[in-house]
């Protein structure tokens, strides 16, 4: 029935533009009897549907061109790529019928007017940065990029517009980023597909109409003045909070503005909002709270509508150290015993002494460690990702400028995976050592929560750890880099898994993260016993919130070390099935499949991220709760240490951010052993890529963009993306390097490479229709963009 839809949908989308497109179209071709015989030879590249010469001859119109006039070399390929691609996309047959109808649930039949879901009318809140959600009408592929939903937010009283915005045809949710006061306002969706005429698609009205919300002020108001205990500070949240859960009642914390310099006292977490709902954490004009350790900022868990604003997090001492180096030392260049290999150096300014410090303790026997390049500060460039320290001494080679500074000694573990060679070490770098605590924020099975002008100085681990938590936004916010540190938070910025719907990140800066700046995923499950082809006993990835999955998602068996997609299922019921188990029962059968832990001893099913790493266990993933309809755009993503957006999942949107100095890609999609499988519908637009790739991965041919699977030459997983109209200046080696996918288009982007790099602009493996098309290609002969680890 699905497909049946899907194929509805295609026929009538394509009437829709025959009647208002491509007779436009035809009657401005002026065609000559060489013109008509082009056209037969389009016409027979699979491209038979209206829908599909329509979108040909509007190419053809915004490159100036006549048929005749493409009819050889780059241009006629260009043409002949987008026929194929729009072939597979809108053709006749439609979608794979579990593929794309059953990834993500949504609307089928033909278009209607967009139905509001939330807020709906007369719905009050006292969150002032609201988010809106609509019924699906436009059909969700990447590759819609002619059709809009435009959002709309007025104040009801004087008609004032606050937001007058749009999202692409994947995209059914906004998050507002404007601070909405109190009083009443109206919002509408409206689709918008210039030239199609949506009367056709049985949408008359072309949008929602007016739905009224108000913003008004919390049940409860509990205002904390400036106090240097943390366990004082603690004690009020916890009763405010307490009080409001008891009570059923909204809950305003109002935090005084300025310095807090908070003592810990043996206490680990700030604010803890556990099983309560509709909470405001305001810090008004700033509030930043500096704490005398490693600390957890914000955990969330089984909340829902919860708002923190203006506020920012600190620690003194720092949660990690940098050493900067003037001496290094080795015997030789190889593998060999660990003593023989150290770095020395003084401590950096503002940094805390490893020495006898049990932050820094080696666990078991080593620590690991980033070499960085102090000009910047960054990764340094054609380094390896870590470096293994195996001993942490007084050092004795020379002496510190600064009395105030330590001196250290770094024993140096050589590794064939990791720093294989001291050639890569050199006086003047810097050694940072960041052993991973406590998260700064924490959320978990969360819905609604939004974090706006928030800002992390410094983070024992990741910035924000997240599981199972939707409609999660971070708005006008930052990670931001202090002058004379190297890092923000020890590990990424955001980790942010099996989310149903979001997470939504926009006007927000990330600066100098300890890993990925983002990883969006879903977390992997396994069965703990296959019962038999259409019934599964199977464990959570993570406790206290349920399976996590829900009749009608589409779950994703996958072989690990084959890399081969085994079956797909939507799931026909979920049951429990004894403690912390539940039974689920397919509707497709499936082959028999390997259960068991996904890593050895470890709790839950064997489904957390430890080692050692099961390969030989079936992979689950579930396709409809792995960061779905997620959005990142305007914002700014400098200096991480590896990747600037590492993702997979359904329906992303990638637009308008600025990347640079990453250690990694700036955009990459691949599945990690326990986290996310493959990409459907991704949309990277508009962004700006300058001068990442620091760290010398895969062989030294990293891109920018890159798409694979792990194992590569497996299933081609990832299906369904879009990479255009970016501005994109990094070398060396390719600007995107693709395996493993379905269709997929670098379109129209603008690219700055090394004059004498002689990889492909597109390196691919294991794909189908993927190709580049309409970009422009300039060249120079500069070290930044040459040159990685010392060679050309």
């Amino acid at each position: 029935r699905e497909r049946e839809r899907e194929r509805d949908r295609a026929r009538v989308l394509r009437q829709s533009v025959e009647t208002s497109v491509e007779r436009k179209l035809r009657e401005s071709l002026q065609e000559s009897s060489r013109d008509r015989e082009i056209k037969r030879e389009l016409e027979s590249l699979s491209m038979s549907s209206p829908l599909s010469l329509a979108v040909v001859y509007a190419l053809l119109l915004a490159m100036g061109k006549t048929l005749a006039a493409v009819r050889s070399g780059t241009n006629w390929r260009l043409l002949t790529t987008v026929c194929a691609l729009l072939a597979s996309i809108v053709g006749v047959g439609g979608f794979d019928a579990v593929d794309s109808a059953g990834a993500v649930a949504h609307n089928g039949g033909t278009a209607s007017p967009v139905q509001p879901i939330e807020p709906l009318n007369g719905t009050q809140t006292i969150h002032p940065f609201v988010q809106l959600r609509w019924m699906e009408t436009l059909a969700p592929s990447a590759f819609n990029t002619a059709c809009v939903y435009s959002v709309t937010v007025r104040d009801a009283s004087s008609q004032v517009v606050t937001v007058n915005d749009a999202v692409p045809a994947t995209i059914t949710w906004y998050q507002v980023s404007t601070r909405l006061s109190l009083g009443h306002y109206q919002w509408r969706v409206a689709t918008s597909c210039p030239g199609v005429d949506t009367t056709v698609l049985g949408d008359h009205s072309n949008n929602s109409g007016w739905t009224t919300f108000s913003v008004v002020a919390a049940d409860r108001v509990v205002r904390l003045a400036r106090q240097e205990d943390m366990r004082v500070i603690v004690a009020a949240i916890d009763k405010a909070l307490q009080a409001a859960a008891q009570s059923g009642s909204s809950l305003a914390v109002l935090f005084e503005e300025g310095v807090w310099q908070v003592a810990r006292h043996g206490a680990e977490l700030l604010v803890n909002v556990t099983d309560v709902a509709n909470v405001l954490l305001d810090g008004g004009g700033g509030a930043e709270f500096v704490f005398d350790g490693p600390v957890t900022y914000v955990t969330c868990v089984r909340c829902s509508d919860v708002t923190v604003a203006n506020v920012a997090f600190d620690q003194d001492p720092l949660p990690y150290t940098a050493v900067l180096v003037d001496h290094v030392h080795a015997d030789d260049n190889r593998v060999s015993p660990p003593s023989s290999h150290w770095v020395e150096g003084c401590v950096a300014t503002g940094h805390p002494n490893p020495i006898d410090n049990p932050v820094f303790a080696l666990s078991p026997t080593t620590i690991i460690g980033g070499v960085y390049d102090p000009r910047y500060p960054r990764t340094k460039r054609g380094v390896p990702e870590v470096i293994v320290i195996n001993n942490i001494t007084n050092g004795t080679a020379g002496w510190c400028a600064d009395p105030s500074q330590a001196r250290v000694r770094l024993g140096v573990e050589l590794t064939p995976h990791k720093v294989s060679s001291m050639a890569f070490l050199s006086p003047g770098d810097a050694i940072v050592l960041d052993p991973r605590q406590a998260a700064g924020v924490q959320l978990e099975f969360g819905h609604r929560l939004v974090f706006s002008n928030v800002t992390l100085f410094s983070a024992s681990n990741i910035g924000y750890g997240s599981a199972f938590t939707s409609q999660f936004s971070i708005i006008n916010s930052a990670l931001a880099l202090q002058l004379g540190r190297f890092l923000v938070p020890n590990n990424g910025g955001v980790n942010f898994h099996s989310s149903r719907l979001g997470p939504w990140i926009e006007n927000t800066r990330w600066e100098n993260s300890g890993d990925d700046s983002l990883h969006i995923s879903g977390l992997l499950y396994s069965a703990k016993v296959q019962v038999n082809a259409t019934a599964l006993v199977m464990h959570p990835p993570k406790a206290g919130g349920g399976l996590g999955i829900m009749v009608g998602d589409v779950l994703v068996f996958y072989n690990h070390s084959s890399g081969r997609v085994l079956a797909r299922s939507s799931v026909a019921g979920v049951t429990q099935h004894g403690r912390n188990a539940w039974l689920v029962t397919l509707t497709v059968p499936i082959a028999p499949i390997v259960p068991g832990n996904l890593v050895s001893g470890a709790a839950h099913g064997g489904n957390v991220e430890a080692p050692p790493f099961n390969n030989s266990v079936t992979q689950i993933n579930n396709q409809n709760a792995s960061g779905t309809q997620f959005v990142f755009r305007n914002n700014v993503v400098k200096n991480s240490r590896r990747v600037g957006v590492l993702t997979k999942g359904a329906r992303g949107w990638i637009s308008g951010n600025t990347f640079q100095g990453c250690g990694g890609g700036a955009v990459e999609i691949w599945n990690a052993p326990l986290e996310g499988l493959c990409a459907l519908e991704y949309t990277v637009t508009n962004n700006t890529v300058y001068d990442v790739n620091q760290l010398l991965r895969h062989g030294g041919q990293s891109s920018p963009v890159e798409v694979f699977m792990q194992p590569v030459g497996g299933t081609r997983c990832h299906r369904n993306i879009l990479v255009a109209n970016n501005h994109i200046s990094s070398g060396p080696g390719p600007v995107a390097s693709v395996s493993d996918a379905d269709t997929m288009l670098l379109f129209n982007n603008t690219l700055l490479r090394c004059a004498t790099d002689p990889t492909p602009t597109l390196q691919t493996a294991n794909t189908y229709n993927v190709s580049a098309a309409g970009n422009t290609v300039a060249t120079i002969r500069e070290e930044w963009i040459c040159v990685r680890n010392g060679t050309a």
